[in-house]
């Protein structure tokens, strides 16, 4: 490939945000033609973009004995501010803006460095100079320039306008006309001088593509009416159309703008193709990545969240909201380590295998760290209990008192109501975070079980398939019943949705390694679970139900955890099944097989 075509479609990567296919692309048509300056110009113009101070330092001392030219001493100069030489970047910067080969807006540049450095060696006086005279000549520039290059270039005139006050800016900005007058000081006021009052009025003055882009982004953070929302999804789609081609990244954040909005209306059939022509024009939008897996998911699409996934990690392998976003989906992967082995391929191309020892050692890690956090919880909380219970003691012996007014002893009922309950609920809470000193004897599983059933299922809808002979379970009776009382009782509010509600409870046997353990699956025909929510199910206080206190299913976990059992979960929209493993005690005969254990 010839050298100018390596170097175009290095800058059609960086356009993409592709960093580092761009950065492969310009350091190969940098080995093919060592002394072209070109891809050196571009590899150092990358490094200052993306901050990398060691490489751009190093690149700026090549440049500067390789490109005499003017606009090359610019780049060197930017080079040598990042790394903080100030005085070889005002050197340089000086002799560039001296040239008189730089054109209006490279002046700027200069301006810009020479403003910065005169700052930081607190010279006041000369930085707002130097940022003056670049502002003049920033208008100068816009004036004659197209309405595209005012946008492209509205970097240089923002760090102009850090180092000057309000009159100077707008003194010189009146001067420009209509649309590019209406750009910048809406532009200026919202990002230097935080008016936003101000920049949105100027803004709409000005009907260009950035205006618009800025306006939505401020319109969205501000909760609007559906209307609006509209309004703004209506917009952005227009405008990505009219600049798709011509401006991809304004295209690209025209089409996650509109997506946004679709989605806050509740649209998510309108909002992913939206989000995902974003991504495919800057394919390292974490942030269309993120919300496009998160619909997915939702929607119960789970192969489609896991391939947006994979592709944003390869495209921002360094990115902790992607790895967040990963963890996630690989949390509800139906097929187990599946995504594990797809994300870590993604970073490093044939590292999947290594996937199935990460999963298992993070997976042990976040139930260490989980346990720690939860003991602290617990021992903290129950100052807190005791605390709220001295309130409670003390507001009751005041309600005795006979010196209150009518209006005093009505407040003074409704504290005494109000910790007692605050009282009740934390203690359930605190329950969910610890499990006490376990009261361990030896328990008939399916008397428990049917003890459970006969309590809770008054509508009939429960089914139990247990087997003639069970063993023993080692474990505190009362626990273990609040356990199993929690998840039925979940399973029968579920299968309650269902025309024909029906829970199923099954109980079986097997032996595995370090002996026998009892399985029992409790399954509903329930709606389901979403996909989003179930890493969260087991969590203290979560409940997506408008009266649920979160509380029952994480009890139900920390009991189990606590005899030595595992709860895992799975759902579709068919319904969910719990299935609960707990280690065996005694002798016992099953189907042909004597299993005799310690238990606990």
């Amino acid at each position: 490939m010839p050298i100018g075509s390596k170097v175009a479609l290095g800058d059609y990567y960086l356009r993409l945000g592709l960093f580092k296919a761009a950065h492969a692309t310009y350091s190969s048509a940098r080995r093919d033609t060592p002394d072209d300056v070109v891809p050196l110009h571009r590899l150092l113009t990358l490094a200052v973009e993306r901050g990398d101070l060691a490489i751009a330092k190093d690149l700026a001392g090549e440049l500067a004995g390789a490109d005499r030219s003017a606009i090359g001493r610019i780049v060197v100069a930017e080079a040598y501010l990042l790394c903080k030489e100030y005085s070889a970047a005002a050197r340089v910067a000086q002799s560039a803006v001296a040239s008189a080969a730089l054109t209006s807006l490279w002046i700027c540049r200069g301006r810009v460095i020479q403003a910065k450095v005169a700052k930081h060696q607190g010279d006041y006086s000369a930085a707002e100079a130097m940022a003056r005279d670049g502002l003049g000549e920033y208008c100068a520039f816009a004036t004659k320039a197209a309405m595209a290059d005012v946008e492209r270039s509205i970097d240089v005139f923002l760090s102009l306008c850090q180092l000057l006050d309000k009159e100077s800016v707008t003194e010189r900005v009146s001067e420009l006309d209509g649309q590019k007058k209406g750009l910048l000081l809406g532009m200026w006021a919202f990002k230097v001088a935080g008016d936003l009052r101000l920049g949105e009025r100027a803004l709409a003055d000005s009907d260009c593509g950035l205006s618009k882009v800025v306006l939505a982004e401020h319109r969205l953070s501000q909760r609007p009416r559906r209307d609006v929302l509209e309004s703004i999804a209506s917009d952005m789609l227009m405008l990505a159309e009219n600049c798709q081609g011509k401006a991809a990244p304004l295209a690209a954040t025209a089409l996650l703008l509109a997506g946004s909005a679709l989605e806050k209306l509740q649209r998510p059939e309108e909002a992913i193709p939206r989000l995902q022509e974003a991504l495919a024009i800057r394919p390292t939008s974490v942030t269309a990545a993120v919300r496009l897996s998160l619909l997915a998911l939702a929607n119960r699409e789970f192969e489609k969240a896991q391939r947006v996934v994979a592709a944003s990690l390869r495209a921002n392998p360094k990115n902790a909201e992607v790895w967040r976003v990963a963890a996630r989906v690989a949390a509800v992967d139906p097929k187990g380590e599946g995504s594990y082995r797809l994300f870590f391929d993604s970073v490093v191309p044939g590292a999947g295998n290594a996937a199935v020892v990460a999963k298992r050692l993070t997976a042990a890690q976040t139930r260490l760290v989980r346990s720690d956090v939860l003991e602290g919880i617990h021992a903290s909380g129950h100052r807190i209990k005791n605390q709220v219970g001295v309130i409670a003691s003390r507001s009751r012996r005041l309600q005795k008192s006979k010196s209150l007014t009518e209006a005093d002893a009505l407040h003074v009922r409704e504290l005494v109501e109000d910790t007692s309950s605050l009282f009740e609920d934390w203690g359930e809470y605190l329950k969910s975070v610890h499990v006490g000193p376990l009261k361990n004897g030896v328990i008939s599983f399916d008397e428990l079980l049917a003890s459970i059933k006969e309590q809770m299922d008054t509508g009939g809808i429960v089914s139990m398939r247990v087997p003639d002979e069970l063993p023993k379970v080692s474990g505190d009776s009362g626990m273990l019943r609040d356990a199993f009382s929690n998840l039925i009782g979940n399973a029968i509010e579920a299968a309650s949705e269902a025309v024909s509600p029906l829970v199923t409870i099954e109980v079986n046997v097997s032996r595995r390694a370090g002996g026998a353990i009892l399985s029992v699956k409790i399954s509903d025909n329930g709606g389901g679970i979403a996909p989003g929510v179930l890493p969260f199910v087991f969590s203290p206080g979560f409940t997506t139900k408008d009266t649920g206190s979160g509380i029952g299913l994480a009890v139900a976990d920390r009991v189990i955890q606590s005899h030595g059992g595992t709860i895992s979960l799975a759902s579709d929209p068919q319904g969910t099944e719990f299935e609960v493993v707990l280690p065996c005690k005694g002798q016992m005969m099953y189907r042909g097989v004597t299993f005799e254990e310690d238990g606990l």
